[in-house]
């Protein structure tokens, strides 16, 4: 009997295993490096948007845009040239090759830069 709880529970464990799936994408600009790395459960997903400033510049008043403003973050001031932005949403995962567009402001006089993940 125990064999037999034993062998169910590694097949629900295998089971369950298949149905998520991990999204990776990235992309670079002159100045900015990012990527997209998510699990993506059938009926959601928990996912990190990573970006890296490549210049060895003070970053200062952040801003970042993604897919058209549906994700905006803001920084005054950073002392690190990497930021992370969680994100979790149900029913939007990327369909596979499709991409998300970023778009970044900073410093002043102000620069913008748009990197595309995919």
């Amino acid at each position: 009997m125990k064999k037999l709880f034993f062998s169910l529970f590694i097949v629900m464990f295998v089971m369950a295993g298949c149905t998520n799936q991990t999204i990776m994408l990235s992309g670079e600009s002159s100045s900015w490096e990012g990527e997209y790395i998510a699990d993506n459960a059938p009926d959601s997903e928990n996912g990190k948007f990573t970006f890296h400033y490549k210049k060895e510049e003070e970053l200062k008043d952040l801003k970042i845009r993604i897919n058209e403003g549906e994700t905006v973050q803001t920084w005054a001031e950073l002392d690190k040239r990497t930021v992370t932005i969680s994100s979790q949403c149900s029913g939007c995962t990327p369909e596979t090759g499709e991409t998300i567009s970023v778009e970044i402001q900073w410093g002043s006089p102000q620069q913008t830069e748009k990197l595309t993940l995919e």
